[in-house]
């Protein structure tokens, strides 16, 4: 079951998709948009140092073709990042350092797309020309849209370029902190107090006092079906943050194996060492004898069981045989003492 498990997690996959300007009536994409726009944005592409995915600019005929491109930056967004407003716009401006220069924004803020998500949003001015930029999370990677303007248009265009951020498709949340270091050493740590805590519960049900091995062994078990439904339980909380996991450079098949492998291994040491501290105290020990201490091991009974084995051969060996004698007078009774028994060796004596 648990190698179902872990080949179930498998298929794990990422989309490395970048956002998606939805082209407004009088907007032209790709190869339709005009070839100002078209080597325009290849430009900001070269400054930027980023893929560009997509272009669009509206008719030619205007005295300035205006222009959106969305670029593809291969880190994602961390959600650390995003979680502070000061912290996203100063990533935003770092990232378009090569467009508009170290110039802070006139304008700037975080905004949301009608599907909820947080992108961030600033805007510069160079020359006669106004840059809008927005950084927006896509799962493993990062979009940056760029649109250009004339600033003195800009006011006119408002609502437009407002309508494109808010409507942007393929926005996701922020990239949350994943630390596969503290998964797997916390892992293991649950595992062994796991481990420790039912190996003491145990002894308090064990046949004999301080009787590690019933213990242990009995822990062990219930151990080994905690590793299975604490894989299932990790496998449901991983897959939900398996975007999370791939930026991590690790996957929720890779993580379920460490847990899982991690539980069985503490589960077979526990084995090992009950096996080892095979001793106790026996409850209802007698007050004379061998094992009139209490204490004894397996060892002990195996060997206690071998000499009176081989005490039982001997006499069958000998031919000795036992017979009651009773003292002159006395009538037969069934409860003669212990010490009128006597060990006939003489053949003589026997019986005819």
């Amino acid at each position: 079951m648990l190698a179902l498990l872990l080949l179930g997690p498998g298929l794990d996959s990422v989309a490395h998709a970048s956002a998606k300007v939805i082209a407004a009536p009088g907007w032209y994409e790709s190869s339709e948009a005009t070839p100002e726009a078209r080597r325009r944005a290849q430009r900001w592409a070269d400054a930027l140092g980023m893929r560009m995915v997509q272009v669009l600019s509206t008719d030619d005929d205007d005295r300035y073709a205006e222009t959106l491109a969305v670029f593809e930056h291969a880190e994602p967004v961390r959600a650390e990042r995003f979680a502070d407003e000061a912290e996203a716009l100063a990533t935003l401006a770092t990232m378009v350092e090569g467009l508009v220069g170290t110039q802070p924004p006139e304008q700037a803020g975080m905004r949301e797309t009608t599907s909820g998500h947080a992108i961030a949003w600033g805007q510069w001015v160079v020359d006669d020309i106004t840059y809008e930029c927005v950084l927006a999370p896509s799962g493993a990677s990062a979009s940056l849209v760029v649109a250009s303007m004339l600033t003195s248009e800009r006011a006119s265009e408002r609502a437009e370029f407002d309508a494109v951020y808010a409507e942007l498709e393929g926005v996701t949340d922020a990239v949350p902190a994943f630390s596969p270091t503290g998964w797997r050493l916390g892992g293991v740590g649950l595992w062994v107090v796991l481990a420790l805590a039912l190996h003491g519960v145990m002894l308090r049900f064990t046949d004999r006092e301080r009787d590690h091995r019933q213990a242990g062994l009995r822990a062990a078990g219930i151990v080994a079906l905690l590793v299975v439904i604490g894989t299932l339980v990790a496998r449901s909380l991983l897959v939900q943050r398996e975007l999370a996991l791939q930026v991590a450079n690790t996957s929720v098949g890779a993580m379920l194996g460490w847990i899982g492998v991690a539980g069985l291994s503490v589960v077979g040491l526990h084995v090992l060492l009950a096996q080892r501290a095979d001793s106790g105290l026996v409850q209802s020990a007698p007050a004379t004898g061998a094992f009139a201490s209490g204490t004894y091991s397996t060892a002990d009974m195996v060997r206690s069981t071998i000499q009176k084995a081989a005490l039982r051969d001997a006499a069958a060996s000998s031919g000795a045989w036992a017979r009651t004698r009773r003292p002159p007078g006395a009538g037969r009774n069934h409860d003669t003492d212990e010490s009128h028994l006597h060990v006939v060796d003489d053949d003589d004596e026997r019986p005819l």
